[in-house]
């Protein structure tokens, strides 16, 4: 039996064995994918619902994308993770190939989605794993750098730049999407989810993938320091309104994906980890038929992605 495990993973030496947690976390971010682009395709903006419920959808948006984004980054050290430590440059070297092929892949399949459906994410998807490919052997503090240099660097884009150029919010569309300068601009910084900063999502990922979610006592340390993170933004944001005349720049403290500014790389990151060290636990503590359908469906993210636009 161990010869033919030694075999196995000679064979297939980037393979992991599924996790449930993992998969647990993909499957609630698939269904908050479905509520949240439903809710896009059929609210009316000119005549946005009011009350608790739309504003916790409202509160919502972009936060199951970011726990997508994270899972992923995840994924990327959990692949990577043998040849890191073993310091494997032959396998380091496939697992990048693996990575530039996903992201070749992703890039071609979102930009044929595109038409259909201009919240596309999976064309982003594609610069992100380059990214990826190229870090997979930065220590944690360098992704974290990173992390914090693509969230940072977002701020002098929005003062410097018309944020809002090319957008009519009214009706959610991109007017110069498929024109070259369009679509590099809503690629890097004001698209649905632009490399600035939402690609700093997969390096947190990367950063948390590499640490032991194993571990009961992380996962509650995890946890905690979510909810208190979170408690933190939202008191800020909550804040806003009483000094927004005495202090403008305090407009810089929403919570809000839309624009992307980082009080909400900060809160949507926290929620998205709390929800993910709750997955783990729950994996752990409730019975497979509880969990088992939402990690069945963690496991067809792609497939359901793209029938929930076509056929839905």
């Amino acid at each position: 039996m161990k010869q033919g495990q030694q075999t196995s993973s000679k064979i297939h030496p980037g393979r992991t064995t599924r996790i449930p947690g993992y998969d647990l976390a993909r499957g609630l971010a698939v269904f908050g994918m479905f509520l949240m682009n439903f809710k896009l395709v059929m609210q009316d903006p000119l005549a946005p619902a009011k009350g608790v419920w739309a504003g916790i959808l409202l509160w919502c948006e972009g936060r199951f994308a970011v726990l997508f984004i994270i899972l992923a980054g995840m994924g990327i050290s959990l692949m990577t993770r043998r040849a890191r430590e073993n310091k494997n440059q032959a396998l380091l070297r496939r697992n990048r190939t693996v990575l530039l092929r996903r992201a070749v892949f992703l890039w071609a399949a979102g930009l044929a989605y595109l038409p259909l459906w201009e919240a596309d994410i999976l064309h982003y998807y594609g610069i992100y794993m380059v990214l990826a490919a190229l870090m997979v052997t930065w220590t944690k503090k360098q992704l974290f750098v990173s992390f914090m240099g693509l969230t940072c660097f977002f701020i002098p884009l929005f003062l410097v730049f018309d944020w809002g150029q090319g957008w009519d919010f009214t009706t959610l569309s991109y007017h110069d999407l498929f024109s070259p300068l369009g679509f590099f601009r809503h690629t890097f910084f004001n698209g649905f989810h632009p490399v600035f900063p939402w690609a700093g999502f997969l390096i947190l990922g990367m950063i948390v993938g590499r640490m032991d979610l194993r571990d009961p006592k992380f996962r509650k340390r995890l946890f905690m320091a979510s909810c208190l993170g979170l408690a933190l933004c939202e008191t800020l944001n909550a804040l806003c309104p009483l000094f927004q005349e005495a202090l403008p720049g305090l407009c810089l403290l929403s919570t809000l994906a839309f624009p992307p500014l980082p009080l909400f790389v900060i809160s949507g990151s926290c929620s998205a980890l709390g929800v993910i060290a709750l997955s783990f636990e729950g994996a752990r503590i409730l019975p497979g038929a509880w969990t088992m359908p939402l990690a069945a469906t963690g496991q067809m993210v792609l497939t359901h992605y793209f029938a929930h636009v076509v056929i839905g």
